[in-house]
């Protein structure tokens, strides 16, 4: 898969038309039109859903990748889905709302995940981005920063993702001279 390709099944969101401008980026897939573009890909087997949300958003059809998640979401809540199965919904739904720009029913979502399975990096990494693009750093960085201790030492590329996120994060915070001291301690 080339970083390109690059979505999250809870790796990192996806910034909003606008806001996919901004540089730098976090560990996120772009539309092919922006410039910058992530340095790690995972392997992931999504489900068709997934499949197609990801495709949805990668053709800029953020509205209809929201309409697909939340069908999926719906599907998932009744009798018989596994947990990881309504986490994955559930992060996939809030990557789509963030492409949206409805960045308060992301976080709702990236939470219900992180609730369901809290032992899982995705959601907090997704959740990461969601309030850093809210301009939440410091809620940001602690999710950041509980997504890399969920990762531990497992994955490698995972843990590359959430650091490059960490450093996006640290330039905006930086950027902006009332948060200069976020990163003072790390």
């Amino acid at each position: 898969m080339t970083t390109c390709r690059l979505l999250a099944l809870g790796l990192a969101l996806c910034l909003s038309t606008e806001l996919a401008a901004q540089t730098p980026v976090t560990g996120t897939r772009l539309p092919k039109n922006e410039v910058a573009q992530p340095h790690y890909a995972l392997k992931l087997k999504p489900s068709g859903e997934i499949a197609e949300i990801r495709r949805l958003v990668s053709e800029g059809k953020a509205e209809d990748a929201r309409e697909v998640a939340l069908a999926y979401v719906t599907k998932v809540e009744w009798p018989g889905h596994d947990a990881p199965t309504r986490y994955a919904a559930y992060n996939a739904l809030c990557v789509a709302y963030t492409y949206t720009g409805e960045t308060d029913k992301a976080e709702q979502e990236c939470s219900r995940a992180i609730d369901l399975l809290p032992s899982r990096w995705q959601a907090y990494n997704s959740r990461g981005t969601v309030r850093m693009i809210a301009g939440d750093y410091e809620g940001a960085k602690d999710d950041y920063y509980s997504a890399r201790k969920a990762v531990g030492d497992q994955n490698e590329d995972a843990a590359a993702v959430i650091l490059h996120n960490l450093q996006v994060l640290k330039q905006r915070a930086k950027a902006e001279s009332d948060r200069v001291d976020l990163f003072e301690d790390s």
